[in-house]
């Protein structure tokens, strides 16, 4: 038997992980907002022969590539951000309908199903992204003696100062998951997310979390509080 204490701390971990995924949502929204509406200003101001936009747009090569992954990293963090709200969609006329413990029933059964499949799709989505981020592109590679190289390890080769991407790539590597791009290790924002979202739901349906049915009564009572000290 899991104690009040034990769920108390596991909800806490949850709402604070929450926290931590809206800060990354709002920076992101942030950023992608920013790097189009550059985008679109140096192109318009290049269509009208201003030599420093057309350079400038020529620079910004990686902004269509982070705006794709970058929509994609918001879209999985949201689905996130409302499985730990409970938002997500549901067909919940069935556990409207239903007595009180048959509802709850469903409801666990729900989300242990649905925590089943996150962890299946999580298992795919990491070894696909794995997959598109096994070839090193053009970009990416060198030409040394020993034939072609990744950057990273040209750079390590000739005991250059290491890149961004070189340090991700490093750590990444340290946990045992190799990437080559930045766009591939961005992909792993998904798998990563439906980790969340499947262990949420699994948390639901052990009852470490509460469930929807729990979430509405507790908002009902708060309501029906705050009318009772207004009317007295």
């Amino acid at each position: 038997m899991i104690s009040e204490r034990t769920r108390q701390t596991i909800r806490r971990w949850d709402d604070g992980l929450a926290r931590v995924e809206g800060h990354a949502v709002t920076l992101l929204m942030l950023a992608l907002i920013g790097v189009a509406a550059c985008q679109a200003l140096w192109f318009n101001l290049a269509e009208r022969g201003v030599s420093w936009a057309a350079r400038a747009l020529q620079a910004s090569a990686w902004a269509d590539p982070f705006l794709h992954e970058g929509t994609l990293c918001v879209a999985f963090l949201g689905a996130s951000l409302a499985t730990h709200a409970d938002r997500h969609f549901a067909i919940d006329l069935a556990t409207r309908v239903a007595p009180e413990r048959v509802a709850r029933g469903m409801l666990r059964a729900g989300a242990l199903g649905a925590a089943l499949v996150s962890f299946a799709l999580c298992a795919v989505f990491f070894e696909a992204s794995l997959a598109s981020d096994a070839s090193v592109p053009f970009e990416y590679e060198r030409l040394t003696v020993g034939g072609r190289q990744h950057v990273c390890d040209a750079a390590r080769a000739a005991d250059a100062a290491p890149l961004g991407l070189c340090g991700l790539r490093a750590a990444l590597a340290w946990a045992g998951v190799p990437v080559s791009t930045f766009g591939g290790a961005a992909q792993l924002v998904v798998p990563l997310a439906l980790s969340i979202i499947g262990l949420r739901l699994l948390a639901r349906a052990a009852g470490l979390l509460a469930l929807a049915r729990d979430r509405s009564r507790s908002g009902d009572g708060a309501v029906r509080n705050a009318q009772t000290e207004v009317a007295s």
